[in-house]
């Protein structure tokens, strides 16, 4: 048996070293190229991006030769191969996905209908994740879970292959420590996962002396949207092999690389406020390049990341249950000295704010602008809008209010200081009516939220103006809070 993985290796192996330049050629023929655009990609010429090609052709026909060879009767093989050859009509569906996107760029979202299709398919065919340790899942979830899992490996390694070399040889390494972590159980019981593995493993090492900086030919979506899939549901064969937590851990481990990418790169649109899926150059190895690595150092220093987190995968399947949470901290500690070491200004910031505690001042600030603005809109009379104004100023660390309406200017003031102690903002009203808000100097609270907070008065007390035909204030609201500044009518006040 071990001697038919051998040759499969060695037939994927030369397949895929021979077939690269071939396809490689025909695809400069054809202008099956990507082009550079000088912003986030870092090739100056045309490379072809059909690399998919070569790695799929060379897994598929050293798959193809494995019923010839003289261990082909055995039942271990014929079982593996009876579950293997629907996985690998699998596999050329994301494959063809991929392809077509090298060809005529698909959308977002046929790219992704693609792909759970095949997801789908694996699903039915018994790439499933079925629980959680002891925690069945219910058939729904087990689905939708393995299809986010799946859907979510090629991806990140789609969303890895930035740089020559990065995704081939991250892939290599990942594929490496499962084998290992698949004999350490023994690859009897792991077949059908050997000979998803081993084949991949011949043809990426056959394909990236082409792929390594300087890079002749690039992976394209069909290389690496294929190989984040298989690698995908490579990890969850390699868990259903363990019955903890703990135990299933080992296989995300391995791809901790790309995941990790995908997680940081969401994490920052969303602090930033944008697209999820919006194109940056934010990426793991965009940040090595922007610290100074060449590209060639950049990828060999993101390989000793993945043999360290190949190790801490090796270290979690050999340890005794009672150590394993000890190693998934260390694996935790570990990749959060490595995220800081990156000094992606995002987080970082993110992590002042959090201890300084201006997300509880923003929050809180927010929460007190839906507050004062539904108190705005429901009032019906200018006394209730001068109730909600005073309101605005207690919450905002306003000093002093004015509001001019219908000829009399209402005021109040909060604390000892006054209008000269600070700055003062005013929002014009129609009919030269207005309102002054008085902000001190020293003001112990945060100025969160106050643009917004000026903008939903004046928008609100415009709508007021042109709704209400009796807006006047009453005679509860004489005495110490108004005083008259002149007898000038209010045109837009009078009936």
């Amino acid at each position: 048996m071990y001697y038919s993985l051998a040759l499969v290796f060695l037939a994927a192996l030369v397949l895929s070293a021979v077939l690269t330049p071939i396809c490689r050629n025909f695809a400069l023929r054809l202008n099956l190229v990507d082009h550079p655009d000088g912003a986030r990609k870092l090739h100056r010429r045309p490379i072809p991006r059909v690399g998919g090609i070569p790695i799929f052709l060379s897994i598929a026909v050293a798959c193809a030769c494995l019923p010839f060879l003289p261990w082909a009767g055995t039942k271990i093989v014929s079982a593996a191969l009876s579950l293997h050859w629907p996985f690998l009509a699998v596999l050329a569906v994301v494959f063809a996905t991929g392809f077509a996107d090298d060809i005529v760029d698909l959308g977002p979202r046929q790219k992704l209908v693609g792909l759970v299709i095949a997801a789908g398919l694996a699903y039915s065919f018994g790439i499933r994740i079925h629980s959680f340790g002891a925690l069945q899942l219910p058939v729904w979830l087990s689905a939708a879970i393995t299809v986010f899992w799946l859907v979510g490996c090629a991806t990140a390694f789609n969303l890895i292959d930035g740089l020559d070399g990065l995704a081939t040889g991250v892939a290599l390494l990942a594929t490496l420590g499962m084998l290992v972590s698949a004999s350490l159980v023994g690859l009897d019981s792991n077949y059908l996962l050997a000979l998803a593995l081993v084949p991949l493993a011949g043809a990426l090492l056959g394909f990236l002396p082409y792929n390594f900086s300087p890079a002749s030919i690039f992976l394209g979506d069909s290389g690496s949207l294929m190989i984040g899939f298989l690698l995908g549901s490579s990890s969850i064969l390699l868990s259903q092999k363990s019955n903890t937590l703990v135990g299933m851990t080992a296989p995300v481990m391995v791809l901790a690389i790309p995941l990790l990418d995908v997680i940081l790169s969401i994490t920052r649109r969303f602090l930033r406020g944008k697209p999820i899926f919006s194109a940056d150059r934010g990426h793991i190895h965009h940040r090595l390049l922007d610290l100074g690595f060449r590209p060639g150092h950049a990828a060999l220093v993101l390989y000793g990341a993945c043999l360290v987190a190949a190790a801490f995968s090796l270290a979690l399947t050999m340890a005794p249950d009672r150590m394993g949470a000890s190693v998934i901290l260390l694996f935790c500690i570990a990749v959060w000295l490595g995220i800081r070491r990156l000094g992606y200004a995002e987080f970082a910031l993110a992590g002042r704010l959090m201890l300084a505690g201006t997300f509880q001042h923003s929050l809180n600030a927010h929460l007190n602008l839906r507050t004062v603005e539904n108190s705005l809109r429901a009032a019906e009379s200018a006394d209730e809008c001068w109730t909600a104004l005073c309101e605005v100023s207690r919450l905002f660390g306003f000093t002093e209010t004015r509001f001019r309406v219908a000829d009399l200017v209402l005021h109040k003031q909060f604390g000892s200081q006054g209008a000269d102690d600070g700055w003062n903002i005013r929002i014009p009203l129609p009919g030269g009516d207005y309102i002054n808000f008085t902000r001190p100097q020293d003001s112990t609270v945060l100025p969160i939220g106050v643009a917004a907070l000026l903008d939903m008065v004046s928008k609100v007390m415009a709508e007021k103006y042109v709704t209400s035909s009796e807006f006047v204030p009453t005679l509860s609201m004489l005495a110490p809070v108004y005083q008259i500044e002149n007898h000038r009518p209010s045109r837009a006040l009078q009936d």
